[in-house]
């Protein structure tokens, strides 16, 4: 097996390998690393890779993924190992990733845990719903005729340049997530919401569609119009509503302001709490 860098010369080959998201990043070379590994036994197929970025003095790993037909022949552990090299070479001391404790995670839990990746408890907890169950709730209710004010407005009417220049904006500041969802393709435009004053955007709602429901991957407000954020959360609520009361809804509070903000809003609604798992490797 042998390891190459990932980059425009041979992106194609890692192509059904990666992200949306990390091809991008690879294409504009906006700091993401990306490492394959390749058989040189079998005309040099490509057979796994892992990426991320440099997060102050440690390597966040977002994406880590083997060929299904070679897993367990040690793949994964090789472009640890490669990788741990050259954060050790750079002065970078400490690996880590983050993933769901939903039920399915057994087996990366378990690669992780054979890696000798310390675990720990995360901040961030993922909030599910019914759509019904929401609209049940007194700050919901009669949200299917709710009245769209002329300040909140979906990504698919916003004009495009003041939308990718506040992502811009917050990009510089060092909050990428706009930015990344913008160039991912995977936001539904149409229910992903701005509240906007003089074309100045203060509060957002961005979500996906697909078929596990409705995911919010991101809710911003600005810090000196927090309470902008509310009548953006209900717009968003009336504009989901057309999806049927058995819907589900998620959510993530990153912080535990965040979570306290989705327990108080969506009280009972809430059917499902998930916590999220933090893996170390100090090197």
């Amino acid at each position: 097996m042998k390891i190459t860098r990932i980059d425009g010369t041979n992106l194609e080959a890692y192509s059904p390998f990666l992200s949306t998201v990390i091809k991008k990043e690879i294409k504009a070379e906006e700091g993401v690393i990306a490492i394959g590994a390749y058989d040189e036994e079998a005309d040099n197929v490509a057979t796994g890779v892992i990426a991320g970025q440099q997060e102050d003095e440690a390597f966040r790993i977002r994406y880590l993924y083997v060929d299904p037909s070679r897993r367990r022949e040690g793949i994964a552990t090789f472009l640890i190992d490669f990788l741990s090299e050259i954060c050790l070479e750079n002065e970078i001391s400490v690996l880590f990733a983050e993933y769901p404790e939903d039920g399915q995670t057994e087996e990366v839990a378990g690669f992780f845990d054979y890696c000798s990746f310390d675990k720990e408890e995360g901040d961030a907890k993922e909030y599910t719903m019914r759509l019904g169950d929401v609209k049940q709730l007194k700050l919901f209710k009669n949200i299917d005729s709710l009245k769209q004010t002329s300040q909140i407005q979906s990504f698919s009417e916003m004009k495009r340049a003041l939308l990718k220049g506040f992502a811009g904006e917050l990009y510089r500041k060092g909050n990428t997530c706009l930015y990344e969802l913008l160039e991912s393709g995977e936001l539904n435009e149409d229910i992903s919401l701005a509240y906007m004053e003089n074309d100045k955007i203060y509060a957002i709602m961005a979500a996906s569609v697909d078929e596990d429901g409705v995911t919010v991957e991101w809710a911003y407000s600005d810090p000196e119009k927090y309470s902008l954020l509310l009548p953006t959360i209900k717009a968003f609520a009336s504009r989901i509503s057309k999806y049927g009361d058995d819907t589900e809804m998620h959510i993530t509070g990153m912080t535990g302001e965040a979570q306290g903000l989705l327990d108080g809003l969506f009280k009972e609604s809430i059917s499902k709490k998930t916590g999220w798992t933090v893996r170390t490797l100090v090197l």
